[in-house]
Order: structure tokens, then C-alpha cells, then sequence
């Protein structure tokens, strides 16, 4: 939802409050997730440590992202005196982004040189 002035609103008939335009609600939080611990979870990870691995991967990687098509994940049980741990180790193909330009191969030239030689 856009945030629209007080006149555009005005003009066109809208008559939404100004502070409500420019709220957002969480995304991340539905009434399936908060109600289902284990999985509100893992977007608890993602919320607290996200950007971190987000940076340790473009660290190690370059920017890019991880496959979520060639996914493979293990999950194991590990003993501890504290009480059983859960170790989960995912492996994602990385995809490196791709910087697109204009310059020689530019569609706009492409076209030009097509017409050029018919």
C-alpha cells in the first residue's frame, strides 16, 4: 500500500488516515507460525542470525544466492550433558548474481544489429 498525500487523497476520495498508510505489519509472523513452536523457530534464527550468515556466505561466495532447488539437508541427535541437541547441516548449491549491463550485448544493440544485416 502506498503512502498517498492528504490532497491526493482528497481529490480522489480517499479517506484513509495518514499513519495507517505508513504502517507496515510483520511479515514473518502468521497464525500458523506463532502457534507452532519448532517451526516460529527456525524463523527466529533466520530473524537474529540472517544477516550474519548472509555476510559470512557473500564473505566466503561473493554475492549470490543459495539454491533452494538443489537442497540437501541432515539432521542428527547429539548427546550432551545438557540435555539431546539438534544438528542440522543444509548444503544449497550457490548461484552467483549476475550483473547486468548495458553496453555491447544490450538488447537495444542486439536489435540494431539484427535490422542492420536483413
Amino acid at each position: 500500500m502506498l503512502a498517498r498525500s492528504a490532497q491526493w487523497r482528497t481529490i480522489n476520495g480517499e479517506s484513509r488516515d495518514y499513519h495507517t498508510d505508513r504502517t507496515t505489519k510483520a511479515r514473518f509472523v502468521d497464525h500458523i507460525t506463532s502457534h507452532r513452536p519448532l517451526i516460529y523457530r527456525f524463523y527466529e534464527l533466520v530473524q537474529t542470525y540472517g544477516t550474519t550468515w548472509k555476510a559470512l556466505i557473500e564473505e566466503e561466495f561473493g554475492d549470490g544466492i543459495m539454491s533452494a532447488i538443489d537442497f540437501e539437508m541432515q539432521i542428527k541427535r547429539e548427546s550432551s550433558p545438557k540435555g539431546d541437541r539438534v544438528k542440522i547441516g543444509m548444503s544449497d548449491k550457490f548461484l552467483p548474481t549476475n550483473v547486468l549491463r548495458a553496453g555491447a550485448y544490450s538488447t537495444f544493440q542486439v536489435d540494431l544489429r539484427a535490422q542492420a544485416s536483413s
